[in-house]
């Protein structure tokens, strides 16, 4: 299973070839996830009203923010500090929901390479 980060979901709404591609084939796959967090970031474009992007993270199964993915988050938020290469707070708690279920993140923050994991596929 793949979970797709904001910028994700956002590029295919915007409708970029190669992000358009790669969710249409999990998509059919059937093989998509998201986060509340996502939720969350998606739902402050606009005014309130529901947008493409919340009605496409509306359509997955939406991960919330556990206790066990906080431990996870709040473990690569420490990978990241030794490493002097923090990034935002909600990227993290992205990552770490996704990775405490054993999904694959796909996202388009190169800031993520940080972490090295086999799990996180920055496309």
């Amino acid at each position: 299973m793949v979970c797709l980060d904001t910028n994700i979901i956002i590029d295919y709404i915007r409708g970029k070839q190669n992000i358009v591609e790669f969710v249409n084939k999990c998509i059919r796959e059937g093989s998509i996830r998201t986060t509340a967090i996502t939720q969350y970031e998606l739902g402050l474009y606009g005014d309130g009203k529901p947008t493409p992007g919340k009605e496409l993270a509306n359509l997955m199964e939406t991960y919330p923010l556990s206790n066990e993915a906080a431990d996870r988050a709040s473990e690569l938020f420490h990978i990241l500090k030794a490493k002097g290469r923090l990034i935002n707070e909600l990227d993290i708690l992205i990552a770490g929901i996704a990775l405490s279920n054993d999904d694959i993140l796909v996202t388009q923050d190169r800031d993520f390479l940080a972490l090295e994991s086999d799990r996180i596929l920055v496309i």
